[in-house]
């Protein structure tokens, strides 16, 4: 597969000589990515079971969620089967479509990051989210994470050997996509529960083969 890199602007994340925004560029990959989520789906919902079990731990059954970056609404959807009051938020306005025909749930289409919440909620929950962002950005999305749970926060990341950062291919795609180290991740989980947060992880390997860290943040 294809995953050549090209540098991004070292301010904006944007690829040189584009004229979109690095976000409406990112909203339009995962646009034109819907197709093959999509026919990975159930490949994958064995694994995501397995996430959900560790994640959901010791939050009441009719827990809040906020799932950022919720994709086609794959979680979302296995999250409100399990009755929990779930609802989501995606860049991309072809996968929130599909996750609100998946789910039923409420998805708003938007950058996260510059989105007003008027609510906090008992978790927020973001897989394969926090590295679509250049690694600059990555603390301020974590902390407006925290800003908006209650109780638990959960992010995740595949881990590479070598890290890297910029626009790349996904299945003949160009989307952004940061690498990085366990090493990495583990500084980042440090930083991130400094302030009163307890950190736990796990990781498991998904049908593809590539490993996964995944993390979460309680409240102390």
């Amino acid at each position: 597969m294809n995953r050549k890199q090209e540098p991004p602007d070292s301010t904006t994340g944007a690829l040189p000589g584009d004229n979109l925004s690095f976000e409406d560029r990112q909203g339009k990959a995962y646009d034109n990515l819907l197709p093959i989520y999509e026919a990975r789906h159930e490949g994958c919902q064995d694994i995501r079971r397995t996430v959900l079990g560790q994640v959901l731990a010791g939050l009441n059954n009719d827990a809040t969620v906020l799932d950022v970056g919720c994709g086609a609404g794959a979680y979302l959807a296995l999250m409100v089967q399990r009755g929990l009051k779930a609802e989501g938020v995606d860049l991309s306005e072809s996968m929130a479509k599909a996750a609100r025909e998946r789910s039923g749930a409420v998805v708003t289409v938007g950058d996260f990051v510059k989105m007003n919440f008027e609510r906090q909620f008992d978790l927020v929950f973001s897989q394969a989210f926090v590295h679509l962002f250049p690694k600059k950005d990555v603390l301020r999305v974590v902390e407006k994470m925290k800003g908006l749970a209650k109780k638990r926060v959960y992010f995740s990341t595949s881990l590479r050997t070598a890290p890297g950062e910029g626009w790349e291919e996904k299945d003949g795609i160009q989307r952004y996509r940061s690498r990085y180290t366990r090493a990495e991740f583990i500084e980042l989980i440090h930083i991130a529960s400094m302030d009163h947060w307890t950190a736990k992880s796990f990781e498991l390997v998904d049908p593809e083969g590539k490993q996964w860290l995944q993390v979460t943040l309680d409240r102390a």
